[in-house]
Formats: structure tokens, C-alpha cells, sequence
């Protein structure tokens, strides 16, 4: 056993216990050792603040660090000590005491009943150990739950498992393999052999293979496939890296207690839009298995079936003891790394690459959908009956149990080891359970102060959810059963291929770093032909009708679209909301922009329809004054639809909405663009040149202030709050710049203009010379001398925009050229075709500038590279996304290729990237 930190104390705490409550009882070595660890770990903190106590009232005295921790450790032992420790710290020798008596009383039971079930294990699992004394057991492998836990029993090299709670859904699940099993002509599915006593449950043992063939590995994914409908169709959850285990017969499943989770609808949502939300919440990415989520990932890492894998790094997942065994010692927060599993098949040694598998997982998800879509009535009458089912107890999950986990480890925080400390912990439970019964807080906090992670059950005939102690805490709002009865009767094509798209979405990798590919200027370039505006009216109309047959419609005439978003290592995977970036205000000004310009009222009642969801989402969705990324983009789409002729309606909207949003748009700590209160100002000032409106004029006050109070310029440097500002128009200084001038414009005011100015002037001092390009400044002020980037939201095309718009005023024209030359040489070629961060984006710069100069040249190159651009995708366009992905986003996909191509054949659309009316 590794050195434990105040061992003597541990030691003398279990002692004291031990004589006090269980008769000096004798454990096997390796629970006792388990038990002071777990000592040891629940006293750290209090005894860290007590040695320092003692030590500065000179109670401890010795000449050396390492003596005086010695000495410490030594007195912790005594009566007085503990009399203190009790009177300071209550709580604490009571959580002590409850998990040493539950670990004592485990072990008990597992002697006990391992004696009386030892023939059965024999005969039903082969581990053939006559007396547990002779096995090997492992401890402290699960969570606490009720102050149980599991354990190994390990016996000649064999092992199985121990399990305190029943084993029905295991039956149950094992059921479902085998009658696919018989509906199948291979690839048979196995589960793991269990022995089920009632109230507890022994399991074979499932151990990690390596695959070592191609075939092995390509089978195994389908299998993946063939369980990754099973738990869609039986609404299972936490199938995570842990829980799926690689063995020489496919993937096994070696924890079903989640099946048969109920979807519970958020009150909050209006019926009809909640159809988009159940879609996602009921669909096969609530099981875990894949590398998506329909929520933030907060934790960065992917602990998913398929992908999830040891190694990973968990930011500031860990405490680290420094200098331990000595007075000096102290806890820092570190990042942890992510324990192996064994989830991934190896060959040769190497883990392969899951989502290589795709197809293959794919292909075992569709075939065993057309068993159960071809069997409907039979499979239903199967679960109507099915004995194991109704006897199982479904684990009912309300949060998430590293939350759980995380409250646990602040209780034990000295402070909180006190009677006001507890309040302050019951206090945070109410808050996490908002409207939830008081019998479920009071259960939850129950269990959490002394170390137990909350566990709740129910029945698939009932609506109720209960304690672990049978007390009713919750109702569902339908029965289980019900629940997965009416999903077997709407299996159907279309779902089976909304669940395949999941699959695909999931698996999809993440771009790799792009080299820019120069662009040569040739001779040949003034032998092109215009591009017909026939040419691009049929481009156009193609994205749009594509776009539209995307669309998900609900009953009420509500319209949504699936988008991902980068939430490394893992993609969410989401309907859009209503932001311009990536959400409907952004599909919104595509279908405004097709029906102003072909004047087709199939698009105005696409339109009508995202505006009608909009709407209502606003109703739910938190207010964000964020232009690209919030609930503020809707507030531009009014605008641009009263500027487009849309009507008066659409003003009033949009002053009423930010109305709405004046406490966010002063509380917005941001000064970009993209995000902050730049890319506000520029809507303000040009929503109040629309109609001379004084509530606008006083808030375009109020925000100017606020971005004047909290920049500073000093020599080369340049501030937001303290901060390093960046360069470029998204998230840098050009957008401020960009909308100073706006101000200046508006105002006469010079204090904005020579602001603007000396913006410029900063943003210049980064320009690389070598690489011909602005470079961007990390946090601490430093240049950051990577490859620099040329699209909008960073590097040259985003400042050569800004510095078009603005050069009237400030004369920009060697920013300008500089800009151009840039994009030409260095930006012509991206990865992907999006405004953002692609092609189109960085064409529609040379189309800014040629608009504004006419240069014949520049027209040239425009209408080469993008006869290139159309040839190219031949009808599919690269995202800025996902590889393999066409998103229908305007800032990174479909919509905002369209507009910038309907702005070729429609000179009165505005620049939408730039936020122009």
C-alpha cells in the first residue's frame, strides 16, 4: 500500500471505531488498507488546518518540517485531540464512522452470501472457489450508493463480480439479444452471464481482448450498431467508455440499470416547438455510446462507448498533494488524465480508429432496426409480457453524478464539517432541485454528507420514482413502458434514417490544421467568361431547395434544421436557435433575400415560418446580446427585413427586442464584434439612422461610454479591462475600429475617430511583415508567431473589410493593398467554402473591393476562382465544420453561401458579415 498521508490518525480513527461498534472485527488486509485511504482522504483538509494551528500556537514545536508533520500525525491520536476534532468539526467523525460500518457491513453480506450461493456460482458461472477467504477481493470500485458497493472476487485467475442490487434488467437485456439472436442469421449478440438472488447479483467477469484482424474489428463495430439501436429503442443512458467492454465475443454491456429512462419534456417549452427537443432528447445519442451530445461538454473530454479512451487530460480534474509528510503541505488543483478502459479494440497492439468504422456501425444499427420494424407485433407482445421487465428496477438519473460527486468533495471542506456548513450544502441542493419535491432534496442531501452518490428507482408499469428507501420523491409524466410500447409502434423508414444521420453526424472527424495553398496570378484569367447570373440564379435556387428539404416540420407550422457545433473532442449535436452564426436568423435572411430577389412565395412562407419559430423560441431561449451567437441576431433580422421592405412591423420588432435586451447589452463584458458590444453598436447606430429614434440615440450613448471607459492604449499595447486586445474583425480590434467610425459617422465627434485611429495603429504594429498578414496577440500581449490566418473572422480578409468600409475616413489604402495582396497570394485556396473561415468569405472581400474600384484585374480572379468554386462542389459545398459535413449555417455553411452568391445577382443586399442593413 502507498504511503498515506496522517496515517497515524487513520489508523487510530478506524481503531477507536472498530472497538466502539464492531467488536474489534478482523478484515482481510486489503479492505482494512481501503479504509484508511478513504480515512485519510475525508480528514485531509480539517487536519491540514489544525497542524497549522497547533504549530503556530507552539502545541507542536519539532526543529524540521518534516518533525513537526511527525509530531502532528503522532498527537492526532490522542483523546484530546479527538475531543477538539469533535468540537470543531462534528460532521466529520460521523461521515467516518458511516462509511467504515458500511464497508464492515458490506463485507459481511458478501461472506454470507457468497457461502450460501458458492455451489450455484460453481455450476452457473465456473468460478469454483470454496471459501472467500482463499479469494483475492477487490474494493472501492464503484460509487457508494446506499452504503453499498460493489466487488471482484478473484480466485486461480478467474474473476466475477459482485453486485448489490438485483439483476432483472441484465435478464431482461439478455432476453432481448437472444430473441434478436433467433431473428438473425449471424453475428450473434452475448450478454453476461448473470445470477440473479433478489436483492443482489453475481456476474461473469467480462475481460478485455484484442481483435488482432481487420474482419474482427469490422465485426465488432457492426455489433456496436446492432446495441446501439437496442439501447435507442429502450431509452438507455450512461453507455460510456466504462460500461462497454471489448471481448473476444463483440462488445458486451456490462451495466443495463438505465433502460427505459423517460423523456421528460422541459414545461417551459411550447408543445409544438418541444417536437424538436424530443427528436434529439429520445433519439441514440442519449445513450452515451456516441461522441456526441445534445449538451455542452463542459468537462472537454469523450467518454463515449465508441470513442471514449484513457489518457485523455482532465482540466483541473485532480488534487495533488505537495509537499506531503511534512508542515508545508498543500492541495492544488491539476489536470488529471483519463483511466484506460476497454472499450476500443486493438490490432497489433494499436488502438484502432472507431470512426473508421462508421459504415459498419451504421450498417448493424439498420439491420437490426428492420428486425423489429419487420416484427413489430410480435416484439410488442414480448415486452407486454416480459416477467423480468416488470420485476426490474430502473435507475431514474436527475443529475449528473460527477455533480453529485463534486458536492461531496466540498463537504468535506472544514468549513462545512459544522452545522452551518450542512445548511450551506442544503441550500445549494435546493437550488440544483428547483421545483423538485422536498422528499427528493431532503434524499439527496441525506445521502451526499456522508459520502453516498443518490441513487432512485422506478418500475416500467408505474409513474413513480423512488428512494432507495421506498419513499415516493417524483412522478414521470408517462409510464416507462408506455413510453417504449409507442416507440416500437412509430418505427419507421423515416426514423430509421434520422437515427442513421445521427450516427453519420457523431462519427464525423474534426478538420485537420489547412496549409494555405498559394494562388498564382495567370495570363489566362482574362479569357473567362462572365459567369451568367442564369448560372448562379440555378446555384442558388439548388442550396435553397436543398436547405429546404432539410427542414424539420412540425404539426404547427414550426421549422428547425440540425446543426452541430464544435464542443471538442465531442460534436453537439443540436437544432438551431435563433442566432445569425449558426441559427434560423441566418437561414431567415437567405429566404428573404431569395424572395426579394425571384419574388417566389414558396420562399416567403419559409420565411413567415422561421420567423414564427423564432419567436416563439425567444420566448424560452436566455436572452444574449451577443449579435452573431445570441438571441440579439433577431433584432438585426427585424431591421434587415424593414430595410428589405418587409414592413413597419419589423422595425417596431426590433426595437422592442432590444428594448428587451438592455440589461444584457450594459452588462456585455465583450467588446468585439462577433460577441460584444462593437458588433451592438453598429446595429444600434443603424437601426436609429432608420427612423431618428431617441431611446436608441440614449442607448448608443450608454454603450459608447462603456467602450471608451475600458480601453486603454499605451505605447504598442492596447487593452479591454487589463487584457491584451486582438487583432482582426471578429474578435479584434478591426471590428472596434470599425464601429468607431461608425460612431464618429453618426456623432462629428473626433474623440471616436482618433480612437479609431490609433486602433489601427495597433492593429499595424502586428502586421508580419514575412508572412504579409496581421497576426493575432494571445492573452499575456505577445505576438503569437504561428502561420497566420486569412478569412474573415481572423487575419486579412476580416481588416481589409474593416478597412474598405472605413477608408473615407481614415484612408486605409495601404492596409488595403495589403489585405489584397494577402488574400490573393495566400487565401484564395481554404479548406472549406464558408464566410467565415472559407472561400466564399474571402472572394466576398475581392467583391467589396472590386465593387468600390472597379479594378478589372480583381474582376478577373473573382470570376476565375469562383467557375473553380462551382466546378469544385459540383452541388455540395465543404462547411466550415466537420469534415464530410454540409452544414446549413450561414456563417460556416449553406445559407451564407447562398447569400453571398444571391448578392452577385442582387446588387441591394447588404453585407450580412459586416452586419450592413
Amino acid at each position: 500500500m502507498d504511503k498515506i498521508v496522517f496515517y497515524s490518525f487513520a489508523c487510530s480513527v478506524y481503531t477507536r471505531i472498530l472497538i466502539k461498534n464492531h467488536n474489534n472485527i478482523k478484515l482481510p488486509e486489503n479492505i482494512e488498507n481501503n479504509i484508511i485511504q478513504e480515512i485519510s482522504k475525508l480528514s485531509l483538509k480539517p487536519l491540514m488546518l489544525l497542524m497549522a494551528v497547533y504549530i503556530d500556537n507552539g502545541v507542536i514545536s519539532g526543529k524540521t518540517s518534516n518533525k513537526r508533520y511527525e509530531e502532528f500525525d503522532r498527537y492526532s491520536t490522542c483523546n484530546d485531540f479527538f475531543d477538539v476534532l469533535d468540537d470543531c468539526y462534528p460532521e466529520l467523525i460521523k461521515k467516518i464512522s458511516y462509511m467504515i460500518t458500511s464497508k464492515i457491513t458490506g463485507y459481511l453480506d458478501l461472506v454470507e452470501r457468497f457461502e450460501n450461493d458458492k455451489k450455484q456460482i460453481k455450476r452457473e458461472l465456473g468460478f469454483d472457489a470454496d471459501s472467500i477467504s482463499d479469494c483475492k477481493i477487490y474494493v472501492g470500485l464503484s460509487d457508494m450508493h446506499d452504503g453499498k458497493e460493489n466487488h471482484i472476487l478473484e480466485y486461480n485467475g478467474k474473476k466475477i463480480v459482485y453486485k448489490t442490487r438485483d439483476s432483472y434488467n441484465d435478464l431482461f437485456w439478455n432476453g432481448i439479444i437472444n430473441w434478436v439472436n433467433e431473428k438473425s442469421s449471424d453475428n450473434l449478440l452475448f450478454g453476461v452471464r448473470t445470477l440473479n438472488k433478489q436483492t443482489y447479483s453475481w456476474h461473469e467477469y467480462i475481460s478485455y481482448s484484442e481483435l488482432h484482424l481487420e474482419d474482427k474489428v469490422q465485426e465488432y463495430y457492426y455489433k456496436i450498431g446492432c446495441i446501439s439501436f437496442l439501447a435507442y429503442l429502450f431509452d438507455m443512458t450512461d453507455l460510456h467508455m466504462e460500461n462497454i467492454i471489448c471481448s473476444n465475443k463483440g462488445p458486451i454491456v456490462v451495466d443495463t440499470e438505465t433502460i427505459c429512462q423517460v423523456i421528460v419534456d422541459n414545461k417551459n417549452y411550447n408543445e409544438e416547438l418541444s417536437y424538436f427537443d424530443r427528436l434529439l432528447s429520445g433519439s441514440l445519442i442519449k445513450t452515451e455510446l456516441f461522441p456526441a451530445s445534445i449538451w455542452t461538454n463542459k468537462r472537454k473530454i469523450d467518454t463515449s462507448g465508441i470513442c471514449g479512451r484513457g489518457g485523455q487530460i482532465v482540466e483541473s480534474g485532480k488534487l495533488e498533494l505537495e509537499f506531503p509528510y511534512s508542515d508545508k503541505i498543500n492541495l492544488n488543483i491539476v489536470d488529471g488524465i483519463l483511466e484506460s478502459s476497454n472499450n476500443i479494440p486493438k490490432i497489433n497492439g494499436e488502438f484502432v480508429n472507431p470512426k473508421k468504422y462508421e459504415k459498419f456501425v451504421e450498417k448493424g444499427f439498420k439491420e437490426t432496426y428492420d428486425i423489429f420494424l419487420n416484427n413489430k407485433e410480435e416484439f410488442t407482445q414480448y415486452i407486454e409480457e416480459n416477467e423480468d421487465l416488470k420485476k426490474a428496477n430502473i435507475r431514474v438519473v436527475f443529475h449528473d453524478t460527477q455533480l453529485y460527486q463534486d458536492i461531496i468533495d466540498f463537504s468535506t471542506i472544514p468549513s462545512n464539517l459544522t452545522r452551518q456548513g450542512l445548511n450551506r450544502i442544503y441550500r445549494i441542493i435546493e437550488d440544483l432541485c428547483e421545483d423538485k419535491k422536498e422528499v427528493l432534496i431532503g434524499d439527496i442531501f441525506k445521502n451526499l454528507i456522508v459520502g453516498n452518490i443518490p441513487i432512485y428507482f422506478g418500475k416500467v408499469e408505474s409513474k413513480y420514482v423512488k428512494t432507495s428507501t421506498g419513499e415516493v420523491c417524483s412522478e414521470h409524466n408517462v409510464k416507462p413502458i408506455s413510453q417504449v410500447l409507442n416507440k416500437i409502434e412509430k418505427l419507421s423508414l423515416r426514423d430509421m434514417e434520422f437515427q442513421r444521420k445521427l450516427i453519420e453526424l457523431s462519427l464525423l472527424n474534426f478538420r485537420e490544421k489547412y496549409k494555405n495553398k498559394e494562388f498564382s496570378i495567370k495570363n489566362t484569367f482574362k479569357k473567362n467568361k462572365p459567369i451568367k447570373s442564369s448560372t448562379i440564379e440555378k446555384e442558388v435556387k439548388m442550396i435553397v431547395d436543398k436547405i429546404r428539404n432539410r427542414a424539420f416540420l412540425s404539426k404547427n407550422g414550426y421549422i428547425n434544421w440540425i446543426t452541430i457545433e464544435n464542443n471538442y473532442p465531442n460534436w453537439n449535436i443540436k437544432f438551431q436557435d435563433c442566432s445569425l452564426y449558426s441559427g434560423l436568423s441566418g437561414n431567415a435572411i437567405l429566404f428573404a433575400g431569395c424572395y426579394k430577389t425571384f419574388g417566389d412565395k414558396e420562399y416567403l412562407e419559409v420565411l413567415l415560418r422561421i420567423i414564427k419559430t423564432i419567436e416563439k423560441r425567444l420566448e424560452f431561449e436566455e436572452k444574449s446580446s451577443s449579435i452573431f451567437n445570441g438571441s440579439l441576431a433577431v433584432a438585426y433580422l427585424y431591421f434587415f427585413l424593414y430595410k428589405q421592405g418587409f414592413g413597419e412591423t419589423y422595425y417596431k420588432k426590433g426595437v422592442e427586442l432590444l428594448t428587451q435586451h438592455e440589461r444584457q447589452i450594459l452588462d456585455n463584458s465583450d467588446y468585439d464584434l462577433l460577441d460584444g458590444i462593437s458588433g451592438v453598436l453598429i446595429i444600434l447606430i443603424q437601426s436609429y439612422e432608420l427612423q431618428k429614434d431617441s431611446y436608441l440615440l440614449n442607448l448608443i450613448n450608454k454603450v459608447s461610454d462603456k467602450l471608451l471607459d475600458h480601453i486603454s492604449i499605451e505605447n504598442d499595447k492596447t487593452t479591454w479591462k487589463g487584457e491584451a486586445m486582438l487583432t482582426g474583425l471578429a474578435h479584434g480590434v478591426a471590428g472596434v475600429s470599425y464601429a468607431l467610425i461608425k460612431l464618429y459617422e453618426l456623432t462629428g465627434l473626433t474623440k471616436y475617430k482618433n480612437l479609431a485611429k490609433n486602433l489601427v495603429g495597433y492593429e499595424n504594429f502586428n502586421f508580419n511583415r514575412e508572412e504579409g498578414n496581421w497576426t493575432d496577440i494571445v492573452v499575456d500581449g505577445k505576438i503569437s508567431r504561428e502561420d497566420t490566418v486569412i478569412q474573415w473572422c481572423h487575419g486579412a480578409v476580416g481588416i481589409g473589410l474593416a478597412r474598405l468600409k472605413t477608408n473615407r475616413t481614415l484612408n486605409n489604402m495601404v492596409d488595403i493593398d495589403r489585405a489584397l495582396k494577402a488574400v490573393i497570394k495566400m487565401g484564395m485556396y481554404k479548406e472549406n467554402d464558408s464566410i467565415c473561415h472559407g472561400n466564399i468569405g474571402n472572394l466576398s472581400f475581392l467583391i467589396e473591393y472590386y465593387n468600390q474600384f472597379k479594378d478589372e484585374d480583381i474582376k478577373d480572379i473573382i470570376i476565375y476562382r469562383l467557375n473553380e468554386v462551382l466546378l469544385e462542389n459540383s452541388g455540395k459545398y465543404k462547411s466550415g465544420l466537420a469534415k464530410d459535413f454540409e452544414s446549413v449555417d450561414f456563417m460556416s455553411g449553406l445559407s451564407g453561401i447562398g447569400y453571398e452568391y444571391l448578392r452577385l445577382i442582387n446588387k441591394s443586399l447588404p453585407l450580412v458579415s459586416l452586419l450592413e442593413m
